[in-house]
């Protein structure tokens, strides 16, 4: 039975590194090759860069970064490349509805499930946990269904920003 190892992070708080090395770890250590996967907004740079001197920092041999092509949802070969060549995926965060468009409604949701069910990890932060699985539930829509995800999971619902409302008694 191949072992699959997922971590789904809601943000990047006090114990993000703790828990990136263990993804670092899970993904080959030293070998570890890891694909930054984002939607490519604007300023997106600098938070790779951050991303990556982490990787690095926890042991990491390289870190890609994964961005559609300016202006589109659709990912040139570089970035199909440095998925195929991944030994962990992890996939930021951002809008949930430009990430579904990108990662889930495209032929590279087959890559990435490939991947996936090969054994190698996956990490999603906020809308990339969201995407993960069976069905998608976008926040900026009032967590109404979007359509299929990457379906790494089934039968679990990913709000990682979930705020409880206050009840107040009369």
């Amino acid at each position: 039975m191949n072992m699959r190892k997922m971590f789904l992070y809601s943000n990047n708080a006090e114990n993000f590194e703790e828990l990136m090395k263990l993804f670092i770890e899970f993904s080959g250590g030293e070998k570890a090759v890891i694909a930054f996967c984002c939607e490519g907004a604007a300023g997106w740079e600098p938070y790779f860069e951050d991303f990556r001197e982490l990787c690095f920092y926890l042991g990491a041999a390289e870190v890609f970064a994964v961005a559609p092509v300016k202006g589109t949802n659709r990912l040139d070969e570089t970035s199909i490349s440095n998925i195929e060549k991944a030994t962990g995926i992890f996939v930021t965060g951002g809008n949930t509805l430009n990430y579904w468009s990108i990662y889930c409604a495209s032929p590279i949701k087959q890559l990435i499930r490939k991947k996936y069910f090969e054994g190698i990890p996956y990490a999603g932060l906020s809308a990339g946990s969201m995407i993960a699985a069976d069905k998608v539930y976008c926040a900026e829509e009032g967590l109404n269904e979007v359509s299929t995800g990457l379906e790494l999971v089934k039968d679990l619902l990913v709000v990682p920003h979930l705020v409880y409302p206050t009840f107040q008694t009369p």
